[in-house]
């Protein structure tokens, strides 16, 4: 038989084949036409890690797994932290968004902040960023990869909000230079920065008050404007934290200075207008709150010690109980969910 009929009769029989037992392409052919910014991503290992700012000027990341679990009312580990400012959790292939004292914001890749121990201090954040004389990086924020947001929400300790595109902040990679990013008052600054697609967020203040308003009546405004008012604050009050609702099952944790915590159900913050003084959730100086079902965990940031717990270790109580002790000789400084 000549070689040509050979050749034929093969390509015949593999296309008999392929009508027969062939089906669609199963596996994601992933490595074609990456952008930069995907090929760095690609090349990361994804893990999930807790990054921590301190007013040293010091950041860190730690790996999530590195945080043992305990009873509340523990001893916790020894903080071997300068005052903590900010501290988040994120994961390695996420991008970092970190906001000035002059108005700016840095992204980089989370797997851009150096990995050390939790009892290590950190590096230098102006050894990652470019930033100015006399500039501080005030609050960190994670952007995910995934992200399904639409908008960036800025929160301020004296109760503003502000709303603007996404695509204002979030295109691109890394930034280390900064892009001005918001308008802010001498006597003002970010307590939360978050993605959000119209969830709802609560506001709490340090004097124990609550609001629980609808981004949603917020519009969106350009990079240099100052945003709305969206709690009205008592004299010396602040806002110490801000938290989308994205599950309406979860539960609201409070935690307060003297190391009392709580969980109460959502049903008890009704939806409020912004502007509004809002309800009373504690009557203890709050240091911080986070929105918790029982698959989470909770890192608590003490004065002296540091414990990380089960979000089922929180009693589960009404707006105006005190709650459990959950760190024991401690001011609470800061939480978060782990």
């Amino acid at each position: 038989m000549s070689k040509p009929r050979q050749d034929t009769i093969l390509v015949e029989r593999l296309t008999s084949f392929a009508k027969k037992y062939g089906d669609p392409r199963r596996t994601e052919l992933a490595q074609i036409d990456l952008t930069p910014k995907e090929k760095i991503v690609e090349a990361i290992e994804p893990e999930d890690v807790v990054v921590v700012l301190t007013k040293a000027g010091h950041i860190k990341r730690v790996p999530v797994k590195s945080f043992k679990i305990q009873k509340r009312n523990g001893k916790g580990t020894k903080n071997k932290d300068d005052s903590i400012v900010d501290i988040i959790k994120t994961n390695t292939i996420d991008t970092l968004v970190m906001f000035s004292s002059l108005g700016k914001m840095y992204r980089v890749v989370v797997d851009d902040v150096p990995a050390t121990t939790n009892a290590a201090v950190g590096t230098a954040v102006n050894s990652i960023v470019k930033l100015a004389a006399g500039e501080e990086i005030m609050a960190i924020t994670s952007h995910y990869r995934k992200s399904v947001a639409t908008s960036v929400v800025f929160v301020t300790a004296n109760g503003m909000i502000k709303k603007s595109s996404i695509d204002e902040y979030a295109k691109g990679g890394r930034n280390l230079s900064g892009i001005i990013a918001l308008k802010l008052k001498d006597d003002d600054k970010v307590v939360e920065i978050t993605f959000l697609k119209d969830e709802e967020l609560i506001l709490v203040s340090q004097n124990g008050y609550s609001i629980r308003v609808k981004t949603s009546d917020i519009g969106n405004v350009g990079r240099v404007a100052m945003g709305v008012k969206g709690m009205k604050l008592g004299e010396g009050d602040i806002v110490v934290s801000a938290v989308p609702i994205h599950k309406s099952t979860d539960n609201l944790a409070i935690f307060t200075k003297n190391g009392y915590g709580k969980k109460v159900a959502l049903t008890e913050f009704v939806p409020q207008g912004r502007n509004g003084k809002g309800i009373i959730c504690s009557k203890e100086a709050v240091a911080g709150a986070e929105m918790v079902c029982d698959d989470d965990n909770i890192l608590i940031i003490g004065s002296i010690s540091n414990i990380a717990i089960s979000a089922k270790e929180i009693p589960s109580t009404s707006r105006i109980a005190l709650g459990n002790t959950i760190l024991k000789n401690n001011i609470i400084m800061s939480i978060v969910k782990i």
